[in-house]
């Protein structure tokens, strides 16, 4: 049937309904219109109509206007105007007609379908399994076709004889719409229930049953320190099982990964005890191996003197001092880098407190190539460069003229270049005279110029350079020009002195483990040159950098290529090509269970991942813990724990955090959870100590640094007093840190089995007592304050924002090794954050001397004010 517009001509229709239909024509599934103006023709099909109306919209006896209004189910509404009233609802009467056949044929050709979704529906209503979204998820797609093919309005139904599929058609519309949420009811419902009945091991905990009972696509365990290794080989062990005895999974179909040969063993020992057989358990690195091998028919061998670090460093050292006496290019790029961009350097405009300042300097770095200590970066530039020019200085000598006094420091210049007579003298101001944030600006000008007058009243000659030429790039050339226009002759070291003197002030050295480091990540990431170099062209000292490795790298390369041998990276890079869907090797896993995930690095993340991209129905069951990823240098990415859902989607994902820890007692649990989760980072959850213990068990000892071994001792004693005999731990951040009379301790007591680690080297250790060192500011302290350098930023894992977070999760695994009993030896005079934070925590007891004696230091605020005379804690860079 077509209807028109009855007494309207078109162009009256356009002009007072613009868009709005004036014809329509009735087709088998729905209604075409013919619009005015430029809507053209629309068309509304049966499966949205949700609704017919006629509308008179105007009564006049010229102008008597009707329309008819089709609503979609969405809320949209067309409209047909212009037409006769008896004629609108003669068409809107055979439209309703036409839709209700329409629908009810839809139904009748679609009941069976209806039916079996929901029989399926009730089905899973009434399963005793975990139902992981691979297997729901094509169900649920294949009910939303189902209803895409059905009328989505219950409108025209009304009549439809077949009462039964309109109930199961109401139930589906409503289930599509929540079935996420079903799902997740469904399997709630089930560990609940499977966690008590479940015939697991009896010696796994409520959360550990639930870990091994999830089956999702994704299930990410997460298991706090002191969850212990066992109970985590324990939890795999028996994750494997279940689903062998399931019927879920055949032996040929599981693989298990760990990081280290060790915990393949005992996770192999555990399987076999229980009777499992024909599961691949594997090292990561044995794994990419056997996989390249078994793609390309043999194993290519892997080259020791790669994969061990001390002789990897000797091959790149040997090859950089090569590059230096066979390439004239090379060696002078590189005494530019170990002069100027040996460390990376900010200007002191970028730091808001001096105190900020003076942490940054106290990292390092400001040591000149004749051994003095100097007072910024910037100082250092100068003195390096006077001595490559064989220019004599003294640094900070006494100007002899000013009378000394008893009330006023003697008058230092910074230089004094002894065969000229120059007195040099560095100013922290830019060219505008300004001075930094921090610095007291009228002050610190009316003592240059109390300086300037000086050498204008005693005629002594000065040569003054500032922050302002050395951030615009020309400190260096302008002091030659104003020593030039002196009369300063310029002798130069040759080269081979050059590179004599960088070598002994181990310079070379140094930039070998700076490059031995970044290749790893290089290799690890598998970079391209150009592409790294174009996005750091306009920074100097990354692209000088990358110069430099760039040939240190292609040397590299060349003997593994020549060997015919790949390093560990390679064998990572080219696993994980061979394990991509497009590659030549074909996975039979299906459930890839890995250990200590928050470890892995973005190549193993791309392996593991390739073998779940090549089988739907793959999954993944890692274990890890985020608060204890703590080997970031190692190239370990962080966020790939913590946004593992948004790393692994879209597949379903699933968190279980194992809730118990067995090792600390309450007491230290409650002090580690509080400081780790200062980050709020880090995932929130609660850790519970089986063991309960009277408080305080966390302890902070502050001590004055000539008195530390005293302290140490008096620790111990306390130990031997309370404990008799058992195991005591010493931990560092670094191992120059260990205590030279450790083993006079040890002989002292006997009782106790005394052990020294990094902590990095005590991850998975324990001890009876631990007792953590060195919580004091400054470069080698606790957090460091030494940063890795910039450079590094090219190859690794993005930087966290959080102040320190990585160290913090490292200083949460120290306080994590303790059983019983935690003491952190602080330094009172100089108390780095952490110690600090830890003292104010209410669950810790704090002994020894006040880290607050002292006045605050009124010019940097972080020093304190001490002795007799008083002298700020940051001096020599704070004065008195």
């Amino acid at each position: 049937m077509q209807v028109a517009a009855s007494f309207l001509n078109r162009q009256k229709v356009d002009f007072f309904f613009p868009g709005v239909a004036h014809s329509a024509v009735l087709r088998a599934d729905g209604v075409e219109l013919q619009c005015s103006g430029r809507a053209g023709t629309k068309y509304v099909p049966f499966a949205d109509l949700a609704g017919i109306t006629v509308e008179m919209l105007s009564q006049q006896t010229a102008m008597r206007l009707i329309a008819v209004h089709f609503d979609g189910i969405d809320g949209e509404r067309q409209s047909l105007a212009g037409i006769a009233e008896a004629k609108a609802r003669v068409f809107r009467d055979v439209v309703e007609l036409a839709c209700r056949q329409w629908c009810r044929q839809r139904l009748e050709a679609h009941a069976h379908d209806l039916r079996a979704a929901v029989q399926w529906l009730d089905r899973m209503g009434a399963a005793a399994h975990y139902v992981p979204r691979h297997r729901w998820t094509p169900h649920v797609d294949s009910l939303v076709a189902l209803l895409q093919a059905l009328p989505r309005s219950e409108a025209f139904l009304a009549d439809a004889a077949d009462a039964v599929a309109v109930g199961a058609l109401r139930r589906l519309r409503a289930f599509v719409g929540e079935a996420e949420a079903v799902r997740d009811a469904l399997n709630r419902r089930y560990l609940d229930h499977a966690v008590e009945t479940a015939p697991l091991e009896a010696r796994l905990t409520p959360s550990q049953r639930r870990a091994v009972l999830t089956d999702e696509d994704r299930t990410l365990v997460v298991a706090p320190a002191g969850s212990g290794k066992t109970a985590v080989m324990a939890v795999m062990a028996a994750k494997i099982e279940h689903l062998l005895k399931a019927g879920q999974r055949t032996p040929g179909e599981v693989l298990a990964v760990t990081f280290t040969k060790k915990a393949a063993g005992e996770l192999a020992e555990r399987l076999q005890r229980r009777g499992v057989e024909g599961v691949k358990v594997s090292t990561i690195d044995a794994l990419g191996l056997g996989i390249i091998g078994e793609a390309l028919g043999a194993k290519p061998p892997v080259g020791n003197w790669a994969a061990d670090a001390q002789a990897q460093l000797v091959f790149l050292n040997e090859t950089i001092e090569r590059l230096i006496s066979s390439d004239v290019g090379f060696a002078r790029r590189a005494a530019e880098w170990n002069i100027q961009h040996f460390r990376a350097e900010h200007s002191i405009f970028d730091f808001g407190t001096y105190g900020d300042y003076f942490a940054y300097l106290k990292a390092g770095g400001r040591r000149t190539l004749q051994g003095e200590h100097v007072r910024s970066f910037e100082e250092a530039k100068i003195a390096n460069f006077l001595a490559l020019h064989g220019i004599a200085y003294q640094y900070e000598k006494i100007y002899p003229h000013v009378p000394r006094s008893p009330y006023k420091k003697a008058y230092q210049p910074d230089f004094y270049l002894d065969q000229f007579g120059i007195w040099i003298e560095h100013f922290a101001v830019d060219d505008e005279d300004r001075t930094p944030s921090f610095i007291d600006g009228k002050k610190y000008l009316e003592e240059r110029d109390w300086k300037r007058a000086q050498h204008q009243q005693y005629g002594s000659v000065l040569v003054e350079t500032t922050s302002g030429e050395n951030a615009a790039g020309v400190l260096l050339p302008r002091l030659r020009e104003k020593l030039q226009k002196l009369g300063v002759t310029f002798a130069p070291l040759p080269a081979h002195a050059l590179i004599e003197k960088l070598r002994a002030d181990g310079r070379i050295v140094h930039f070998a483990r700076l490059a031995q480091g970044f290749l790893a990540q290089w290799r690890h990431r598998r970079l391209a040159m150009y592409e790294v170099r174009s996005a750091y062209q306009n920074q100097e000292r990354h692209r000088l950098f990358l110069e430099l490795f760039g040939q240190v790298l292609g040397a590299y390369e060349q003997r593994l290529q020549l060997a015919g041998e790949i390093d560990f990276a390679d064998m990572v890079q080219q696993a994980a090509d061979q394990a991509e869907p497009d590659g030549y090797y074909r996975s039979p896993y299906r459930t890839i269970l890995i250990d200590e995930f928050q470890d892995v690095t973005a190549a193993q993340f791309r392996l593991i991942t390739g073998f779940l991209r090549q089988r739907d129905d793959a999954q993944l069951f890692a274990v890890g813990d985020d608060w204890q990823s703590i080997y970031r240098f190692n190239g370990a990415d962080v966020s790939i724990i913590n946004d593992f859902e948004r790393r692994v989607a879209p597949a379903g994902v699933a968190r279980v955090a194992i809730e118990e820890t067995f090792r600390s007692v309450a007491p230290i649990a409650a002090v580690a959870q509080r400081f780790v989760r200062a980050n709020p980072r880090q995932s929130e959850r609660a850790v519970v100590a089986v063991r309960a213990a009277e408080p305080p068990r966390v302890t902070v000892c502050f001590y004055q640094s000539a008195d530390f071994e005293h302290s140490l001792r008096a620790q111990l004693g306390e130990v031997a007093a309370r404990l008799g005999a058992g195991s005591v731990l010493v931990l560092a951040r670094y191992h120059r840190a260990k205590p030279a009379i450790l083993a006079f301790l040890q002989k002292t007591y006997p009782g106790l089995d005394l052990d020294f680690a990094t902590i990095h080297q005590a991850k998975g250790l324990e001890a009876d007592c631990v007792i953590v060192l060195g919580l004091r500011s400054g470069s080698h302290g606790f957090p460091t304050e030494i940063d890795d350098d910039p450079v590094m930023d090219m190859v690794l894992p993005d930087r966290e924002r959080f102040a320190h977070a990585e160290e913090r999760r490292l200083f949460y695994v120290a306080l994590t090794r303790a059983r019983d009993h935690v003491w952190v030896m602080a330094d009172a005079e100089e108390p780095s954050t952490f110690a600090l934070e830890l003292a104010r925590d209410p669950g810790v007891l704090v002994t020894g001397d006040d880290p607050q004696l002292g006045k605050p230091c009124p010019l940097c605020s972080t020093g304190r004010l001490a002795g007799t005379p008083m002298k700020c804690s940051n001096a020599p860079l704070c004065p008195p």
